[in-house]
């Protein structure tokens, strides 16, 4: 009998710590980034300060975002994104596999990309973008423009919020 009551004790412990967990969950932990211009909005957490990002070249736009109580360069992003024009209608594997110097695409191993689907839509990772610093990469196609979204590999802190940030994108 006593087993029973230990049982029937620890099962009400752990539902209570289960509900009590859901409740700590803040509805309004991340913040949502909306670009009109580019029909795409992404969710980043509520501690991150939107970072605006000077462009490469003129045909390319950057937005980035890093955890706001990092004491660091205001210029710095833990995770960016990136507008690549793509006029032609390259496919992925085509566009990244060019290079072109011009708008400051690198060489990119295809071969080592992984197909993932982002909002319903066919996309590429790139998990070992080359570069001084190795990169993440997801490529996310549109009409006339590539989706790029990227964190460096060497900030472990991003990892999470990249993930959470490539799921949760949409395109409007």
């Amino acid at each position: 009998m006593k087993t029973k009551i230990h049982t029937a004790q620890f099962a009400c412990i752990l539902a209570v710590l289960l509900v009590c967990l859901g409740c700590n969950k803040d509805v309004n932990s991340f913040h949502t980034y909306e670009n009109k211009e580019y029909a795409f909005s992404i969710q980043y957490p509520a501690n991150w300060t939107q970072v605006n990002r000077e462009s490469p070249t003129p045909s390319t736009f950057v937005i980035g975002f890093r955890d706001s109580s990092l004491e660091t360069d205001t210029a710095y992003a833990q995770i960016f994104v990136t507008i690549r024009k793509n006029a032609e209608g390259l496919s992925l594997v085509d566009l990244y596999s060019s290079g072109d110097a011009e708008e400051g695409a690198n060489f990119f191993d295809v071969a080592q990309a992984e197909d993932i689907s982002v909002s319903g839509v066919p996309a590429i990772k790139f998990l070992q973008v080359p570069g001084p610093i190795p990169n993440t990469l997801t490529a996310i196609p549109r009409d006339g423009y590539v989706i790029e979204i990227q964190r460096h590999n060497d900030d472990v802190n991003s990892a999470s919020p990249y993930n959470y940030i490539i799921d949760n994108v949409s395109l409007l």
